[in-house]
């Protein structure tokens, strides 16, 4: 498809303003990903250092497309404004032609993105959260000196603090909740120190000297040590997230959700068979399983909406490049008497109006089970290929 000379220029040159666009892209992306994610989760330094490497795959389905617009753009536009292609039509070349190697980069940047986002794009995200749970100390730390506390509704403890000077706690006041209202206990102290036991989910708080409020204790006390429990998971996100899965992982949560289901579908038949037996008011503890595996079976069907929503996400997002770029060719051509930025902007505005809200509301609707996921995932695809498409053949009759 590219076997010109011709067609190698102009796909070496798109090549080029690719790799330009797309380092300037990602480092944009990259810079409001670590500001966003440190403001978050109160990353220290070492820290952002490690998730920079991370947040560059998870990037890339979002720069990529864009890049190759921008890169089309530019490059087809930049031929239309220096005659290239008028000269080229004198000669009796078919505008055909120029655009196969704009449908090549996108095919083959299409490919390399859906490979990506198999693998590397998922375990780079599970890598990024399992970092930042796994070093619980600097996390503990981190929320310290941002909020001046630890609170959660998880946890049988809080914890205040007026300052943070390395590992020690300045002026900390701690206390041990009371069952849903009040605290137990309640000890301050001057200073503190604070480590963690990931192993145990134990955080171990000592104070070298501490004043104790509550029952039965009131006093000062030395060398006090409080041990409370501290899961890891309250700072993990358990729920289920096909988007940090791999394709093998989407696969093995398919198959036992459907094992699972089955299995809950024969209890409730069961169940239901024991209570049309049963003379009087079936009771309440078999009514409770009932519930339970019905509340089972409907989570699985939402869990495998989200699996199959993501199982089209990933390849329409990668065919979006292929989509931008029969938009952008025609729009850099038509708009080649014009600055490159106001061809770029002219072509990226309506995508950013049309193709992604298309893109997200799709991929709810899918996520929510109003349309399968095969149609309502790649609406936008579909509607960006059509308006491509009529770009070009308004261009080649032109």
């Amino acid at each position: 498809m590219i076997g010109t000379i011709l067609q190698r220029m102009i796909f070496w040159e798109l090549v080029r303003v690719f790799l330009l666009a797309w380092g300037a892209l990602t480092g944009l992306f990259l810079l409001g990903g670590v500001v966003q994610e440190a403001s978050q989760r109160g990353l220290t330094p070492p820290q952002i250092l490690y998730v920079i490497p991370l947040l560059v795959p998870s990037t890339m389905p979002y720069t990529v497309p864009a890049t190759v617009l921008f890169a089309c753009c530019v490059v087809y536009g930049r031929l239309a404004h220096d005659h290239e292609i008028t000269a080229l039509r004198a000669a009796g070349v078919h505008l055909g032609r120029l655009l196969s190697p704009a449908v090549v980069l996108s095919l083959i940047v299409a490919a390399g993105l859906t490979a990506l986002q198999t693998e590397i794009v998922p375990r780079s995200r599970q890598m990024l959260a399992e970092r930042v749970v796994s070093d619980v100390d600097e996390l503990i730390y981190s929320m310290l000196k941002r909020t001046g506390s630890i609170r959660h509704n998880k946890l049988d403890f809080a914890v205040y603090v007026r300052e943070v000077r390395g590992k020690q706690l300045v002026d900390p006041v701690i206390k041990k909740r009371s069952g849903n209202f009040g605290y137990s206990v309640v000890a301050h102290a001057r200073e503190a120190k604070l480590t963690t036991d990931l192993a145990r989910d134990m955080v171990y708080i000592d104070m070298p000297h501490c004043t104790l409020c509550g029952v039965d204790i009131d006093g000062s006390l030395r060398d006090q040590r409080f041990d409370v429990a501290f899961p890891a998971s309250t700072f993990r996100d358990t729920a289920v997230r096909p988007m940090n899965m791999t394709r093998g992982q989407i696969r093995a949560k398919w198959d036992e959700i459907q094992d699972e289901r089955e299995r809950r579908k024969e209890q409730l038949e069961i169940i239901d068979s024991q209570i049309s037996t049963l003379s009087a008011p079936a009771p309440q503890a078999l009514l409770d399983l009932r519930k339970d595996n019905e509340f089972h079976v409907k989570d699985s069907y939402r869990t495998e909406r989200l699996l199959r929503a993501e199982s089209n996400l990933r390849p329409a997002l990668a065919f979006g490049c292929l989509c931008f770029a029969l938009v952008a060719v025609p729009v850099g051509v038509q708009f080649h008497r014009a600055d490159y930025l106001s061809a770029f902007v002219s072509c990226f505005l309506p995508v950013v109006v049309i193709y992604y809200p298309l893109l997200l509301a799709g991929t709810n609707f899918a996520r929510e089970g109003r349309l399968p996921a095969s149609v309502a995932v790649w609406i936008a695809d579909l509607t960006a290929g059509l308006a491509g498409t009529f770009l070009l053949r308004r261009l080649f009759r032109q």
